[in-house]
């Protein structure tokens, strides 16, 4: 039991997704991040440095993230 009578229930970290705009647990997200030469590139690890952009797991969303381009100009660098 923690403080105020509550139980733990995190399953882990959650981050949400650029496309869908669904919040969900790291493990359904795949993390991409700006390289030093300005492109995108996947984390698979979530080691890389940086602040990275997570997409839902499922093909539906890649594609749309491919097709939008997932620029590195919007999410910090210009």
């Amino acid at each position: 039991m923690t403080r105020g009578g509550a139980t733990e229930t995190h399953d882990g970290p959650e981050r949400k997704c650029i496309v869908t705009g669904a919040s969900g647990p790291k493990a359904g997200l795949i993390r991409f991040v700006i390289g030093p030469d300005g492109m995108v590139v996947p984390d698979v690890l979530g080691r890389l440095p940086g602040r990275g952009i997570y997409v839902s797991a499922d093909r539906a969303a890649l594609e749309k993230a491919a097709a939008k381009g997932c620029s590195p100009a919007p999410h910090g660098r210009p």
